[in-house]
């Protein structure tokens, strides 16, 4: 992980949390099994690698590992391409008012977080 890390520097960080048993966990981060990896958008999973890892053998872990970075990297980006385009897409004349970015029924036509 340390290898790919700075190929995401872009668009993400790598954070690791170590902890012994699912009890160590966060609340919010609930998982199937340790270790995972997950990708936190906005303080939410938006993605998990589903792979069991410790069921792996040692010499796949590393190709499961690495298969699944390049693909969360190339997600990654495409949504910053796409958050991009839009935000230099702005019209006056263009109704946002059903556009949510939260995805929530009626909730704000623009870029925010919810506490």
């Amino acid at each position: 992980m340390s290898r790919v890390a700075p190929t995401f520097t872009a668009v993400a960080r790598l954070v690791t949390h170590l902890c012994t048993s699912r009890r160590d966990l966060p609340v919010w981060l609930q998982v199937p099994s340790l270790p995972a990896l997950v990708t936190l958008q906005n303080r939410r999973v938006s993605s998990m690698l589903r792979e069991v890892l410790g069921e792996l053998r040692e010499h796949v872990i590393g190709d499961t590992v690495g298969q699944w970075l390049v693909s969360e990297r190339e997600r990654l980006v495409a949504a910053r391409r796409r958050k991009d385009e839009s935000d230099d897409d702005d019209d006056d004349d263009v109704d946002n008012t059903s556009k949510s970015y939260c995805g929530r029924p009626g909730c704000k036509p623009y870029w925010h977080e919810h506490r």
